[in-house]
């Protein structure tokens, strides 16, 4: 008989014997004793935050209509300003060049005017005296009235007597009581119709929020509601001034605006609350920290249903000391062994101690 066979018939006689229990080469154990608890449930309140904007009651932007150039600035980028307050002084030399070029050009006007004025009285000495025709003197006539330089001297007029009155008044006062959200530099050549200056006024203060209907139970007209001030880390409250009509986007939302006083003016625009809004409860499980077993492929434990332990995945949340928190795997109802699971496997049947 060859060597190599003698070697194996050797070696499987041994071998244990293995039947239906055993896999592997390895016995299972049958009816394994095991100690199991069924699980605790423990809620924790679910919220969500919602965060809203500080918005402006009032804005005003102050400009010009004409080129001017700040001479003085009595106010900072940032400070409250009462109603009435000086903002700043604009410079007389750029008024006194916008007069020199508007009265030159109300005089190129008027002259033109003149000239035209004497042309008409003269055709129409021509006409009588029947050396013009009388439709042309008529057309030039039309054409006079209807030339428009006329309604431009008015409005250059009108605009030389603004600006006569500018210079005896080159301080600009506040019109609202706010911050200075904007604001130029001193020197600088401000062009026509740019902001010089911008004001917000915050007295009330307003806070914009977008709310889910699910929520708007909690925001009727003229309820109170608290909030948390972000950049300030205070609570203030508000009144609900106003709630959207429609909602609108995909998460099906509307605006709500909430009133806060604000008399002591600290509440800027641009700063943000937050809402705290109760989404009901989360449920997880508790289990004794003993019943969580681990391998390569992650965490797990053994429920028993009837007489059999399965093997189940979960996964933990918190761990403290001797209880783990199961976040995901585990029921209610569910019997977890917290003694013998080393010697368990998928599907093997149990002797339950207690």
């Amino acid at each position: 008989m060859p060597y190599n066979l003698i070697a194996i018939l050797i070696l499987a006689s041994l071998l244990p014997a293995c039947g239906r229990g055993c896999v592997g080469g390895a016995t299972r154990i049958k009816d394994v004793s095991v100690v199991v608890e069924k699980v605790r449930v423990l809620e924790r309140p679910s919220t969500a935050t919602i965060v809203g904007n500080i918005i402006p009651n009032e804005t005003t932007v102050i400009s010009y209509p004409y080129d001017v150039k700040v001479q003085e600035f009595y106010v900072n980028q940032g400070a409250f300003v009462k109603e009435g307050a000086p903002l700043f002084k604009i410079s007389e030399e750029e008024i006194s060049l916008n007069l020199s070029a508007l009265k030159a050009k109300r005089d190129e006007i008027s002259k033109s005017i003149e000239k035209m004025s004497l042309l008409l009285r003269e055709k129409e000495a021509e006409t009588e005296e029947g050396k013009t025709d009388h439709d042309k003197t008529t057309r030039l006539k039309e054409e006079t009235e209807s030339g428009g330089e006329g309604a431009e001297l008015e409005r250059i007029n009108s605009e030389i007597s603004r600006l006569t009155s500018q210079l005896e008044h080159t301080t600009t006062f506040s019109p609202i009581s706010g911050w200075v959200t904007e604001r130029r530099e001193k020197g600088e050549l401000v062009k026509a119709s740019e902001p010089i200056l911008k004001l917000v006024n915050v007295v009330p203060a307003k806070v914009s929020f977008s709310i889910q209907g699910r929520w708007l139970e909690r925001f009727k007209l003229g309820s109170t509601i608290s909030m948390f001030i972000n950049e300030l880390g205070e609570v203030h409250e508000g009144r609900v001034v106003y709630v959207g009509p429609e909602m609108t986007g995909p998460n099906k939302q509307t605006t709500v605006l909430v009133e806060i006083p604000n008399e002591n003016m600290r509440l800027k625009a641009g700063m943000t609350a937050s809402l705290e809004m109760e989404e009901g409860a989360t449920r997880t499980y508790l289990i004794p920290t003993s019943a969580v077993m681990s391998k390569m492929r992650g965490p797990y434990v053994f429920v028993v249903k009837g007489t059999v332990a399965y093997k189940t995945p979960v996964v933990i949340g918190a761990i403290n000391g001797d209880d783990t928190e199961i976040v995901e795997g585990l029921n209610e109802d569910d019997l977890v062994v917290v003694q013998g699971g080393d010697r368990l496997y998928h599907g093997a049947t149990v002797n339950i101690l207690r």
